[in-house]
This record gives C-alpha cells, structure tokens and sequence, in this order.
C-alpha cells in the first residue's frame, strides 16, 4: 500500500519525536550520573595491618628489593594477591613485588613498587628542633578528612596561621621573623630526620620566629599571568608551614 505525502510526512514526524524523546532520556541519564560524588580514590593502594598505603608519585620501582624489606604476607591488590614486603624501621613504606608496564618498550616485567602510607604520600615536611613542621596548603587538605578535624591542636594552629599569612604570601618576612638556614633533602617519601631536612625541595631559606614556634616561613618564588598583568610575572615571598606532628 503507497503512502500519500501526508502520511509520509507524519511518519517522518513521529519518528523526529521519537529521536527527541530519546535524545532527552539519554541526557537526563547522563545528568544523573554526573550528580554522583567524584571518586578521587582511584589510585593503587594496598590495606597492611589496618593500615592504607597509596603507590609512590616519585617512581619508586626497583628490580630488586630494597635492603631491609623483608616478605611479610600476600595482600591484595586489584583483586589479585601479590607479595608484601615491609621493614619495621619504616612503617611508613611497604613493597609490593607486581607487574609493571614500560610505556617506551611495551613489555610487562615484575618489579618491587614502593607504596606509602596514605597521609605521608604528597605531604611536604620539614624538620626543625626535633619537630615536625607541614606545609599549610597539604593541612589544609587533610582537615577534609573528619579524623583530622578532631585534632583540635592541629585545627587551632592551622586556622591562626592560615588567618595570618594564608598558605603562601608575597614580600618580605614579619619583623620578628629571622634566617635559621637551608633546607636538605632527606629523600622522597621520607619522614626528614635531619635538622632542616625535607622530603621535596631543598636548597631554600627557612625562617622561623620565637613569638610563634608554631610556623615556619619557607622562602619561595612562583610566576603568574593574570589578564591585568602586561606578561608573566614573578613573585617573591614564603610558603607557610605550621608544627604537625605525624603519626604513622
């Protein structure tokens, strides 16, 4: 039976209506989907002894196992059990000896991959007079965590030196702050033990001050390019660091 141009048009119609409709159903879906809390826990990690441990971001991988690491179990990892090595002197890092992937040669190789404790992984410490010392900025993101936001100590001294100075500040130190000396690198991934020492960048004047043995001012340099600046622009001032005492 032919359809007359009339009826051709109306199939034509619905089925535009029909596309729509669907159209709108997917999107509404999508829309859904994207109301869901991010997951920001996407990283490798590993549970020892009740313990979280998060792959180092420094490229920890070695061909053999470290000196000190002993085999402590399997665990598991991606739903597969892979061996654990661990060293009681450092708590704060575990081994797991896995398959990795060489981006340049395309071969899969097993290798031991440093991981580290949740809270040390990415946090910038620095030592001074047989204290811990953490950059604001990294603080600032551990009092998302509710256990931290317990610490009132921790909570009082963040919020004093974040109203004072904020996490990073542009200029000259405050008058009752003074040079205690440079920086050293104790390591990545490392808890410093050195007098100044520190697990990321090194080589930088530290200031301190007997009026607030709580902060620390480490001297600090950084380029900007705002749309009312003629080019880029430098900028010379302090990364704020306040007393933190880790546990692990």
């Amino acid at each position: 039976m032919k359809l007359t141009p009339l009826e051709c048009r109306k199939i034509r119609l619905i089925l535009l209506l029909l596309g729509l409709i669907l159209l709108l159903a997917a999107t509404l879906s999508l829309r859904e989907q994207h109301k869901e809390e991010p997951r920001w826990d996407t990283l490798p990690h590993v549970e020892v002894n009740g313990v979280k441990y998060l792959s180092s971001s420094h490229g920890a991988i070695f061909e053999d196992c470290p000196p000190g690491f002993v085999y402590g179990g399997d665990t598991e990892l991606d739903d597969q059990s892979v061996p654990c090595y661990a060293n009681p002197a450092m708590p704060e890092w575990v081994y797991l000896y896995q398959t990795c992937y060489n981006q340049w040669t395309r071969e899969y190789y097993p290798a031991y991959v440093r991981y580290v404790e949740e809270t040390l992984r990415g946090l910038e410490l620095l030592r001074y007079n047989g204290q811990l010392y953490a950059r604001l900025l990294d603080v600032d993101y551990l009092l998302l965590d509710p256990a931290y936001q317990k610490d009132a100590e921790l909570v009082k001294r963040f919020d004093g030196a974040d109203t004072r100075y904020g996490w990073r500040f542009e200029g000259i130190a405050p008058e009752s702050f003074s040079p205690l000396g440079i920086t050293v690198f104790d390591g990545y991934d490392t808890i410093p033990s050195s007098e100044l020492g520190v697990n990321s960048h090194w080589g930088e004047q530290v200031w301190g001050s007997s009026t607030e043995p709580d902060v620390l001012l480490v001297e600090d340099s950084w380029s900007t390019h705002m749309s009312q600046e003629s080019g880029e622009t430098r900028h010379d001032g302090f990364q704020v660091y306040i007393r933190f005492d880790f546990q692990n």
